[in-house]
């Protein structure tokens, strides 16, 4: 973590965790009280109405127009100094929005990363976006790292901007945290950060988790949460469905079920 972006303000460590998008979650190193703050940070990257109209896009699709803001950042003309010199970002800036970006998943377009299946239906989605995203930025940027770009947005991003540690805690639906947007605090004392709390007690190696749902979505039937998953998330990981296949060996009379599952990108429902 060369620029020390994933340092929590919190007891909390980043470690691999099996089974979900980008296969790492963030753990307590402590037990954390309820209602303590956990986390405090302000987005990297936001999208004014500004950026929106400067984006030239034919869309309204809020992580395309996200992906075009951070491609333009980093694509810009540095101004040779600080983030306070006039005249374009700093050189440290646009290594730090590369650096971030990089950091988040899908880290590539593999099948490590992201399934020939999930691949084919980015494509089919982000594609023409893409490649409009690769045209305006005249040739520095290709159309399939535009669409990698496009896919961080998505699975990453909320709608007041990209937090790149909060972006590392995975969706659950009985979680242990509480996310606030910015000023919308306990104390509505921070309006520039993002903070979240404990609503229980977290036990020392236990996984903090928050929903990703909004509180009028958590409300909706069962129903509308999977449609919203299926839309803003589901780009399955694997082949694999979730099934059950029995196979029944003759010789010894015995009876082996074997269950393989879909793994969702970010998403882990418990």
């Amino acid at each position: 973590d060369r620029f020390g972006l994933l340092r929590f303000l919190g007891p909390l460590e980043l470690k691999p965790r099996a089974g979900v998008g980008g296969g790492r979650g963030v753990f307590a190193t402590e037990d954390i009280q309820p209602g303590a703050l956990v986390m405090s940070e302000a987005p990297f990257l936001t999208l004014t109405q500004c950026d929106n109209e400067e984006a030239k896009l034919n869309t309204s699709n809020l992580h395309v127009r996200m992906a075009a803001k951070a491609l333009s950042l980093m694509g810009s003309e540095t101004n040779g100094g600080g983030s306070d010199s006039g005249g374009g970002v700093s050189e440290d800036d646009m290594l730090r929005i590369a650096y971030s970006l990089d950091m988040l998943h899908p880290r590539q377009l593999n099948p490590e990363n992201i399934s020939k299946e999930a691949l084919k239906k980015a494509r089919r989605l982000h594609g023409y976006d893409a490649a409009s995203l690769s045209k305006q930025s005249q040739g520095k940027f290709d159309a399939d790292y535009c669409l990698l770009v496009i896919l961080k947005m998505q699975l990453n991003a909320f709608e007041g901007g990209l937090y790149l540690r909060m972006a590392m805690v995975n969706h659950s639906c009985s979680p242990n945290l509480h996310k606030f947007q910015p000023g919308g605090n306990v104390d509505g004392d921070n309006p520039k950060n993002s903070e979240a709390r404990a609503v229980r007690l977290i036990k020392k190696g236990e996984e903090v988790t928050w929903s990703y749902f909004s509180p009028l979505l958590e409300l909706s039937p069962v129903h509308e949460a999977k449609m919203f998953i299926r839309q803003h998330y589901a780009l399955p990981l694997t082949h694999n469905k979730s099934n059950n296949s029995t196979t029944t060996n003759t010789t010894t009379n015995t009876t082996t079920t074997t269950t393989t599952t879909t793994t969702w990108l970010n998403f882990h429902c418990s």
